[in-house]
């Protein structure tokens, strides 16, 4: 906490309830609030902007994954089609994400993160509703390809939200908790296909059209809760539906909004602006470190995209009805909340952020190991918390990652590219993940098992690359100058090119 000035107000107001910051004090603000009064603000974002968010992921993954408990009911045949076309279909969806992600990200810099999610929740909720009327190959394909379109740049326009509400210490654990929006959706996603399937389908519908048409809906009904609570920006809190009583903020939180950041890491004083696409290719083109967690992404995330689609007929394969492999899949979602925010808060506490990601690729390689050598085994319920306990691990280190190169990042605009790119190997490992489990290698995929152990081993080695990058990044900085303690950024007015200490 910096050392607290005589009261003043240098915040602005205007009429539309805005809050500027003078030219000025703009590069490093004076911290005229006290630690008491930064707690509630930082609990009352807590409660308001990342729940908004968490629900936004929860509903992404809802629509996004409940095709994998389709595929136990009738839908294939009802469709005509066969389980290697759902896996195209899923490559499809996965490959717009990946087309889309950054063209929707400079998209999102030019009218601003909070609008941008709006317009995707109801365009994906829409579309997500309308795959309840497909009945045929064409329309399952034309359905997830936009279901991928829409859904590209979600994630990396709430990582975005996050590094302007939060400060350094505080995002490793706020980013998992957007996550936790995504693991706990595939839970219940579990729990609402296995209530839903018990439907009769003497209703009219078909138990898979049930689900689609639920989960399309509440996404619909996520879209509208966005509009009046999401806000604008930490300048302008006002809710986007523009209702005066649904903001949450005073004019004096909002000005500790809009400067606390600053105090913490004065490279935050440079605001986004629109991003050309000479720019994001300028971007692209010159900075190693995104693509060093790009990569990091796209192998620990491979495992994950065979597993989220795979898991409920891996354990119907066991002997279970489709009501129960659907129920029993869920749990280990709940496994990988508990973990991811155990690890975020540990990372936190320690400001060790590539070490924890280490431990957590260590996690999944062990258990994928053991996972390989019982696949022979007749002991379904031995098999079974096995395949739990390294689905509870699958993807932890994602949101580490994606909070590590955003914490290391100064600059917005490479923030806003790269953490899409991030994200863009996210979906390109969950892309690739598609081809882990084949038909062919039914009913338990041994040679799937052994390809995910490989790939972990794999994201272990790209993980200590990275930690070595910033250790010597961080080593040429002391021996050339140019290094300033974020601690002492106040004092030293964010001094033109010094550069803060990377986090290990």
């Amino acid at each position: 906490m910096a050392t607290v000035a005589p009261q003043s107000d240098p915040q602005v107001k205007n009429p539309t309830g805005k809050t500027t910051i003078p030219e000025s004090e703009s590069r490093v603000p004076i911290c005229d609030w006290t630690e008491k009064a930064e707690i509630k603000l930082r609990r009352k974002i807590d409660f308001t902007v990342l729940p908004i968010l968490m629900l936004g992921l929860f509903a992404l993954q809802l629509d996004r994954g409940n095709v994998g408990y389709a595929m136990t009911t009738s839908f294939t045949d009802d469709l005509g089609i066969t389980k290697d076309i759902v896996n195209y279909g899923n490559q499809l969806m996965l490959a717009a994400v990946v087309i889309f992600e950054i063209p929707f990200n400079m998209v999102l810099s030019r009218i601003g993160p909070a609008l941008w999610l709006i317009i995707q929740v109801f365009a994906w909720g829409t579309i997500a509703t309308a795959q309840a009327a497909i009945h045929n190959k064409s329309g399952f394909y034309a359905t997830r390809f936009l279901l991928g379109m829409w859904e590209a740049g979600y994630l990396a326009a709430a990582l975005t939200i996050i590094a302007s509400f939060y400060t350094r210490k505080e995002m490793a654990l706020r980013a998992t908790l957007v996550y936790v929006g995504n693991y706990g959706s595939a839970g219940v996603s579990g729990l609402l296909a296995g209530l839903i399937f018990r439907i009769p389908e003497t209703s009219g519908l078909k138990r898979w059209q049930w689900l689609f048409l639920i989960d399309g809906l509440f996404t619909i009904l996520v879209g509208v809760v966005f509009i009046f609570i999401m806000p604008r920006s930490t300048t302008d809190t006002l809710p986007l539906a523009g209702i005066k009583k649904f903001n949450v903020f005073t004019d004096k939180e909002r000005d500790i909004l809009a400067k606390r950041v600053i105090l913490d890491d004065p490279r935050k004083s440079v605001k986004l602006s629109g991003i050309s696409p000479m720019t994001a290719l300028r971007i692209c083109l010159t900075n190693f470190p995104m693509w060093g967690h790009f990569s990091i992404n796209a192998v620990n995330i491979t495992p994950k995209g065979g597993l989220v689609f795979y898991t409920p007929t891996i354990i119907k394969n066991l002997g279970f009805t489709a009501s129960t492999a659907s129920f029993l899949s869920a749990v280990h979602n709940f496994g990988v909340c508990i973990l991811s925010i155990f690890v975020s808060w540990v990372s936190d506490k320690t400001l060790l952020r590539g070490p924890i990601c280490l431990l957590s690729g260590v996690y999944s390689l062990v258990f994928s190991g053991v996972q390989y050598a019982v696949v022979g085994s007749s002991d379904v319920w031995m098999k079974y918390a096995i395949l739990t306990l390294l689905n509870s691990g699958v993807a932890i280190a994602q949101a580490l990652n994606d909070a590590w190169f955003s914490i290391n990042t100064h600059d917005p605009q490479i923030r806003c590219i790269g953490i899409a790119l991030a994200v863009t190997g996210s979906n390109v490992g969950g892309l690739a993940g598609q081809n882990i489990f084949q038909e062919s290698d039914a009913p338990y995929y041994p040679k799937g098992f052994l390809k995910i152990l490989c790939l972990y081993a794999g994201s272990i080695v790209l993980i200590a690359g990275m930690i070595l990058y910033y250790w010597n990044d961080n080593r040429k900085m002391k021996m050339a100058g140019e290094l300033e303690d974020a601690d002492d950024a106040e004092a030293s007015n964010g001094v033109q090119g010094k550069r803060v200490l990377n986090q290990l």
